[in-house]
């Protein structure tokens, strides 16, 4: 039993924030009021919220309860005054819920803070769950809050699987100075100055080349490294609100799309897996309505060839508009080419088959994808020391892969479809195989560096049980997977590893980082930015020499190598 004094009505804040991809946040504030006297209280719903930033569409969303919401007062804070049209009455533990929602943006200018506060002139109790759309932007945060938890032995947050930060229940009270306060500094990795894109840069603005007034996509890996990119195409005139970016699903870094968000780039895609056409259709128009529509001011810089093929089968209005197009893989180039001869309209610069990035980039790929492999592996508890690997396709890349593979204790054999490319992973040592369909058996580790499909249905059927499969090309490519799929009976995700697929042949198939590039999987930034720079280096005067070419195809041809 109670004693006789009375108690003040209990009161609970809970608010479930979304933030979306441009940082602004969707907020449903949950109020519940608890009676806990013996004897029934009446009550006046009745309050003034407060905010230190500009709030929209402030509303009651609790149908059962007439609350009326008075206009927003704006000032040096923002006031939203609301209360219910009669009084409530509560019974002994009897409670009442009511429910609001409102927007608000969540980011501050460079760098990148998300900051939440509330304050209260009353006794409350306060808790909070954000939700970010880009899951691991709190992974790579600071966080610190005030008061400290109701719960001296509970941890002051945590975060969900997820990505959910998620604030245990305080106590906020105009005595204990009345406010909750949440601040969350991203803590992304250092960017390293990338001198020769600097250097490129200031060069091209002393030659007067401006980008000024013309409207540029980007279809690129968001590494870190693409922010020194940025930099250099600031540095002659690049302009946010004509800038429009989609990331490639399986390489883009949140921690990117953050800075480049809070540096005024809002026209930002980050699809989370294939096809994106629907995105690269979004930047195509949204760039063709960007400023003078009547002018050539379309310039394409883009890793896999999705913009310009796109322009010739479905924006075919457009291309008279196109300055040029800069492509910096072989995938992408392919794409290319598939257009006919006669309707190829867009001078593209072909970064993909210059000498410098076939001798400087292939080896670091090589590293990067048996350090992936490796880490993959090791948390499935195995090595490939001693193992029997199979590495399909001796181009750049392959032989690469095949070399750091073979220098790190495996039993390499090369299949290439090219008999001169077999013949030159014979004089380089390797066992060489003449059949994919045979030399599939027996191995532990496939590893597919064509940059197409080459592991077909015939294939997989053959495969041994157990046997562990990496694309270390392009896209989701190496493994058909809709070959995959049609023997498949039953899929098992493995965490921090890739999809284990058990076949109707009762054999069982591990395909890592569920088939994408491994030397992109997870937090992996492929290549050191330094050891690369000179990619971006390569995509920078490729750009510089399509603007000043201004679409002439006699300076340019068709497709013309850099360097």
């Amino acid at each position: 039993m109670k004693g006789s004094s009375r108690h003040p009505i209990e009161i609970s804040i809970f608010d479930k924030v979304l933030i979306e991809s441009d940082l602004s946040a969707t907020i449903v504030r949950r109020y519940t009021f608890v009676n806990p006297n013996d004897e029934p209280e009446t009550i006046e719903l009745s309050r003034t919220e407060r905010f230190d930033t500009p709030v929209q569409d402030f509303r009651c969303t609790t149908a059962s309860i007439d609350i009326q919401v008075l206009p927003l007062l704006a000032g040096q804070i923002y006031q939203a005054p609301w209360s219910s049209t009669r009084s409530h009455s509560l019974g002994s533990e009897e409670e009442i819920v009511v429910e609001f929602s409102f927007r608000r943006d969540f980011l501050n200018i460079v760098p990148p803070v998300v900051t939440f506060e509330y304050a209260s002139t009353e006794r409350v109790l306060y808790s909070i769950e954000i939700t970010p759309h880009w899951p691991s932007l709190f992974r790579l945060s600071e966080i610190t809050i005030t008061p400290a938890p109701l719960d001296s032995e509970m941890s002051s947050f945590l975060i969900s699987e997820d990505g959910a930060l998620i604030v245990s229940e305080r106590r906020i009270s105009a005595n204990k100075g009345g406010r909750f306060s949440l601040t969350i500094l991203c803590n992304p990795p250092n960017i390293e100055t990338l001198e020769l894109l600097r250097i490129m840069a200031n060069d091209a603005k002393e030659a007067g080349v401006s980008l000024s007034g013309v409207s540029v996509v980007l279809v690129l890996h968001l590494l870190t490294d693409f922010l020194s990119f940025v930099d250099a195409l600031e540095t002659i005139g690049l302009d946010p609100e004509r800038t429009f970016i989609v990331g490639i699903p399986y390489s883009l870094k949140e921690h990117v799309i953050v800075r480049l968000l809070a540096r005024g780039y809002k026209h930002i895609s980050g699809p989370a897996s294939y096809p994106f056409l629907p995105d690269v259709d979004a930047a195509i128009e949204a760039a063709a309505n960007c400023g003078d529509t009547n002018s050539k001011n379309l310039l394409i810089i883009e890793d896999g060839g999705y913009v310009v093929p796109r322009l010739h089968s479905h924006y075919p209005h457009l291309i008279p508009r196109v300055i040029g197009a800069v492509e910096q893989t072989a995938n992408g180039i392919w794409a290319y080419q598939d257009i006919p001869a006669r309707k190829r309209r867009i001078p593209t610069m072909n970064v993909a088959e210059c000498d410098l990035k076939k001798r400087r980039e292939s080896p670091h790929i090589g590293d990067a994808v048996f350090r992936n492999v490796t880490r993959l592996l090791e948390a499935d508890r195995v090595g490939v020391r001693d193992k029997q690997v199979l590495v399909i396709g001796y181009g750049a890349t392959g032989s690469h892969v095949a070399t750091v593979f073979k220098n790190n204790g495996a039993r390499v054999t090369v299949f290439d479809e090219k008999r001169k490319r077999r013949s030159q992973a014979k004089a380089d040592g390797f066992d060489v195989a003449s059949n994919i369909d045979e030399a599939i058996k027996d191995r532990f580790l496939v590893i597919g560096c064509t940059g197409k499909l080459s592991v077909k249905i015939n294939s997989l059927l053959r495969a041994s049980h157990g046997t562990y499969f990496v694309n270390a090309s392009s896209k989701r490519l190496e493994v058909d997977h809709r070959d995959l799929k049609s023997i498949t009976s039953s899929v098992e995700q493995i965490p921090n590893v890739g999809s284990k697929y058990h076949l109707v042949n009762s054999r069982d198939l591990t395909i890592l980082a569920d088939g994408y590039p491994v030397n992109f999987h997870g937090k992996a930034e492929s290549v050191p930015d330094k050891e690369l720079q000179f990619i971006y280096g390569l995509l920078f005067g490729s750009a510089v020499h399509v603007y000043q070419s201004t679409g002439d195809f006699a300076s340019l041809n068709w497709p013309t190598s850099m360097v």
